[in-house]
C-alpha cells in the first residue's frame, strides 16, 4: 500500500482515523503520495491536481504548490483547493468522491507512467483534435473511471445516499457544465477496477487519431523537450491494442 505524505496547508480539523480508512479502502500500490490540503485555489480553477514526480518539469505552475526537495521525495503529488478542503464539513462525502479522484490518477500514476501519459496526452489535445465535439474532461474516459473510483471510495465511508445529498445541494449553486457533470457523477456505477484503461482510451481516440498525431507533432516541433509529446517514441502505438 502507498505510503501518504499528509501537508495540511489549510489547517484544516480532519481525523487521523479517517485517512487511515480512506487509504486502507484505496488500497494504492507502492510508491510515496504527498497530499497537500491546499490554502488557497489551484491553477486553471482546479479542484485537485494529480503529478507524478516524473513529470513535474511538464507542470511547473505547481512547483510552488508542492514540496520537492533532497529532504523531501515523492512519486505522486495530490493537491486538494482550499475551497473544497474548507467546505469538507458541509459536504464530507464530495470531499472524499474529490479525493478518490485523484487517489485514482494516483494509482495510474504508480502502477503504469506510460499510461498516464497517454491519458495526459489525450486529454490536452482532444478538443481541437475533434473540433471541439469533445470539450470538457468529465466526456473523457479516465475521467470518468476516476470519477467511479471516488463515487466508490465515498459510497465505502459515508454510504451512497450522503453523496447524492450533497451532490443535489451542490448543484443548485453550479453553472450548467458543472451540473452536468455532477449528474454524470450520480449516474456512474462506482468501481475500484482499472483494468481495461487503455483500450478504453483507444477506443475513445481511434476516430480523431490523425488530429491528434498533428497536434502532438506540431507542439513537439515547436516545444521540444518540453513538450509532453516528447517523450513518446512512435504516435501509432497510442492507437493499437
Amino acid at each position: 500500500m502507498a505510503n501518504v505524505i499528509l501537508i495540511n496547508k489549510v489547517k484544516i480539523d480532519i481525523e487521523e482515523k479517517y485517512f487511515e480508512k480512506f487509504f486502507a479502502f484505496a488500497n494504492l500500490p507502492e510508491g510515496k503520495i504527498c497530499l497537500v490540503l491546499h490554502n488557497n485555489s489551484l491553477p486553471e480553477n482546479n479542484q485537485g491536481v494529480c503529478i507524478p514526480s516524473q513529470l513535474i518539469n511538464f507542470a511547473s505552475e505547481f512547483l510552488g504548490i508542492c514540496p520537492y526537495s533532497n529532504s523531501v521525495r515523492w512519486d505522486c503529488f495530490i493537491a486538494i483547493a482550499k475551497k473544497w478542503c474548507i467546505s469538507r464539513d458541509e459536504f464530507p462525502a464530495y470531499f472524499s468522491y474529490l479525493l478518490g479522484h485523484e487517489f485514482g490518477h494516483a494509482y495510474i500514476c504508480l502502477s503504469d507512467i506510460a499510461l498516464h501519459i497517454h491519458c495526459c496526452l489525450i486529454h490536452n489535445w482532444i478538443s481541437p483534435a475533434s473540433k471541439n465535439i469533445i470539450q470538457f474532461p468529465h466526456n473523457l474516459p479516465h475521467e470518468q473511471l476516476f470519477d467511479r473510483f471516488g463515487k466508490y471510495l465515498s459510497i465505502q465511508i459515508h454510504g451512497d445516499e450522503k453523496l447524492d445529498h450533497e451532490i443535489n445541494v451542490l448543484k443548485e449553486a453550479v453553472e450548467d457544465i458543472e451540473k452536468q457533470h455532477l449528474e454524470m457523477i450520480q449516474k456512474l456505477s462506482p468501481t475500484q477496477n482499472f483494468d481495461g484503461l487503455r483500450r478504453s482510451l483507444i477506443e475513445f481516440s481511434r476516430p480523431f487519431k490523425n488530429e491528434l498525431i498533428r497536434y502532438w507533432k506540431k507542439d513537439f516541433e515547436e516545444n521540444g523537450s518540453n513538450s509532453l509529446a516528447s517523450l513518446i517514441s512512435d504516435y501509432d502505438e497510442l492507437f493499437e491494442y
